[in-house]
């Protein structure tokens, strides 16, 4: 990349940083929030954008070098899978929250539509749901998406090993006794909630959680080939929009 196109993407980074890093301890401070201290570590969204500013840092490192003139130790192929992986987890987290949100604004009582624009108005939510996202993407689609084809089959199943490692985990974390908020919640997620639908129970309008993950799976998988479009998509006719 030339000079202009490695400060944008350094630009990008940095903010990206600054959102998940504020967004993450809001969430952990907020005096009003519903998850307490250091179970918002807990919490999925936090996960990935602590995980997102790694990879942000060490995107920074490869800049700084790279304008030094510098080799960089991290393969370029390497930090493109990751970043690509980590980006569709910021979709996700993205999608999944704006997506329940927006279904709720129509389908639930007055009084709980306030609540849902007042959770979507919260600091330390727009900033890791949002902010963070939005950057992460820009980034990735028009500075490092650069993910080879022969990778793809290998990043579509890694992208689902992080998502089903927190479930598993998280549910023997409540299997154990430990609760997520200060409501004493047994899980951070609906889609985890293994009490009130079960695993594989289909009744009474309610499906088991393995359906939900499946759902979500399924969503995360394809959200791959989203990003590979539209990297195909930027690279053949927007690759020169920062050039010199």
């Amino acid at each position: 990349m030339n000079k202009k196109k490695l400060i944008i993407s350094l630009i990008l980074k940095i903010v990206c940083i600054v959102s998940a890093i504020t967004g993450t301890l809001l969430a952990f401070y907020w005096p009003e929030g519903y998850m307490v201290k250091w179970r918002t570590f807990l919490y999925f969204t936090e996960d990935s954008n602590m995980l997102m500013t790694i990879v942000m840092y060490i995107g920074i490192i490869r800049i700084i070098k790279d304008l030094k003139g510098l080799d960089k130790r991290i393969s370029d192929d390497t930090f493109y899978c990751f970043k690509h992986m980590f980006t569709v987890m910021m979709f996700f987290t993205m999608l999944t929250f704006y997506g329940m949100s927006i279904i709720g604004l129509f389908t639930e009582s007055e009084t709980d539509r306030a609540g849902i624009i007042h959770l979507m108005s919260i600091p330390s939510n727009w900033t890791v749901h949002l902010l963070a996202p939005i950057t992460s993407i820009i980034d990735y689609l028009f500075f490092d998406a650069r993910v080879k084809k022969e990778n793809r089959r290998i990043i579509n199943f890694l992208s689902l090993i992080f998502p089903l490692c927190y479930c598993i985990g998280t549910i023997m974390l409540s299997y154990a006794g430990v609760r997520f908020s200060h409501e004493l919640a047994i899980v951070p997620y609906f889609f985890l909630d293994y009490e009130q639908y079960g695993y594989l129970a289909i009744q009474n309008g309610k499906i088991g959680i393995i359906y939900m993950w499946v759902v979500l799976a399924l969503i995360i998988y394809f959200s791959n080939y989203l990003f590979y479009y539209l990297q195909g998509l930027i690279q053949k006719k927007f690759d020169n929009i920062f050039s010199d």
